[in-house]
This record gives C-alpha cells, structure tokens and sequence, in this order.
C-alpha cells in the first residue's frame, strides 16, 4: 500500500472517528434530555396533585358551618394566621389556609434503580383583591396557594401557583 492510499485510510479513519462522536454525544444529549423532562414532568405533577387536593377543602374554617356566617360578617371571620390547627396534620386537613408551611419529602418510587427526592413546601397567603401576585396581611376573600418543588436533580424548582376564592364555594 502505498503513501495516498496510507493517508485516505487516516482520514477515512478520522472521518468515522468524529462521525462516531458526534453521535454518541447526541444520544448521551438526547438521554439526558429525557431523563431531565421526567424529572421536571414528576415535579410538576407532584404540586399539581397537592393544589389539587386543596381544591376539594373548605376555603376558610369560619365557613365550614352550616349555614355559613353572612357575608356582611366576611371576611373578618377567616383564620389568621394561616396554618393547621393543632389537632390537624397533612393529609387530614379540612381548609385551604392548613396547607400553610407544609413540608414534605417524596421519593419518586417509580424506578427502584433510580430514586428521586422531591421536597415540597407550601405557601398559603391572602392576597389583594385587585393584584393577585401581592400577599397582604389582612383577611380577604381570596387565598393564594403556591407550591414550590425541589430536587438535587431538578435544574430550577418548579412553583404552580393557584388563588382560590370564597365565592367558588
């Protein structure tokens, strides 16, 4: 073999080499990628589930009665300040405000090989009734919910926020 053919086989070798490369690299990209997408798919999920089952509580404990108070007595009535009584403890809340300070760790059990941690903190605040992004400090008839998730492996927390209103109920 001579000389040209020694050189376009060293390139043909260095062709296939960074082809090669190239490839791998896009697939250990693509892989994560998708891993990453599940991850952030689970999070998402885990404060949706938790926004989700607060909708099913009663917005205030002053309203939980039957009949509820009148609404001239409203909003003076609502807790404050917002968290769970005593004798309540997650998952047996009975009103939106509970939720406040909650804390949990999840581990993600879907592949044994692979756990996940997933810590999840609630916030519960009333909020402004013209400006639904500003928590206050008095009572009013809406409460935002916002449920911050966080992982070792999650690149940024995920936060869903959701504002419940007493006029839902």
């Amino acid at each position: 073999m001579g000389e040209r053919e020694m050189i376009l086989v060293l390139a043909a070798l260095l062709f296939f080499s960074m082809t090669s490369l190239t490839v791998n690299r896009f697939c250990l990209q693509n892989d994560e990628t998708m891993l990453q997408s599940e991850l952030q798919y689970y999070a998402i999920s885990l404060a949706q589930s938790i926004i989700e089952e607060a909708k099913t509580r009663y917005f205030d404990l002053a309203v939980e009665t039957e009949p509820p108070p009148s609404l001239s007595q409203l909003p003076n009535l609502f807790t404050y300040p917002l968290g769970p009584r005593w004798d309540e403890s997650y998952p047996n809340f009975s009103d939106v405000d509970d939720y406040h300070g909650l804390n949990l760790t999840i581990t993600n059990n879907t592949n044994p090989s692979a756990r996940v941690n997933y810590t999840v903190r609630v916030q519960v605040g009333y909020v402004n009734e013209t400006n639904i992004d500003q928590v206050v400090t008095y009572k009013t008839f809406y409460k935002k919910m916002t449920v911050i998730v966080t992982s070792a492996y999650l690149p940024a927390p995920v936060v869903l926020s959701h504002v419940f209103s007493y006029y839902e109920f």
